[in-house]
């Protein structure tokens, strides 16, 4: 809200002769400002798509976070992971994120709709896939005998003992 202060007296006069038509008691030393019209936030729906009024920002608390999971979720193509107060619901009007139906969404606009705002884009995450147990390797990519452990040691030493009884049966 942008606000001037007024310090011309005719211009004073004047606006203190319209405030004392309207009712109101002015004195003398009593500062007058005058707020410039438009600047003043007036409440708005929020630009998530949730219909909540807000109370002049572009956003209800916490709802540009709601927005920004919604719009990681359709890039990731988890649509079951966008919050519920954005998800289509005919009890609340809410049609989707920033109005829009969920199926009119492509990874390509919600990445767009991510860089305007200036939020950072999300990380795909990799799973690693582990080697079965059955082929377990060292690193010089031999079979490992694991005998790192306690349960290794025991097969390794089985093993070698199988290979001394072998030696001997055929001496």
């Amino acid at each position: 809200m942008t606000k001037i202060l007024v310090e011309d007296p005719d211009l004073r006069e004047q606006i203190v002769s319209y405030i004392e038509l309207q009712g109101h008691e002015i004195g003398e030393d009593t500062a007058i400002s005058v707020t410039l019209p438009g600047t003043a936030k007036t409440p708005q729906k929020c630009a998530s798509g949730s219909g909540i009024m807000t109370s002049g920002g572009r956003f209800a608390p916490g709802y540009d976070a709601k927005l920004k999971a919604a719009l990681y979720a359709i890039i990731r193509g988890t649509l079951d992971k966008v919050p519920a107060e954005l998800k289509p619901n005919d009890e609340t009007g809410v049609v989707g994120p920033m109005y829009r139906p969920l199926d009119e969404w492509t990874p390509e606009e919600a990445s767009r709709v991510l860089e305007v705002n200036g939020w950072p884009q999300p990380t795909i995450k990799v799973k690693k896939v582990k080697p079965p147990k059955d082929e377990e390797t060292n690193s010089d990519g031999e079979a490992s005998t694991g005998a790192s452990t306690r349960k290794g040691r025991k097969r390794a030493a089985a093993a070698a003992n199988e290979a001394e009884a072998e030696v001997d049966a055929t001496v």
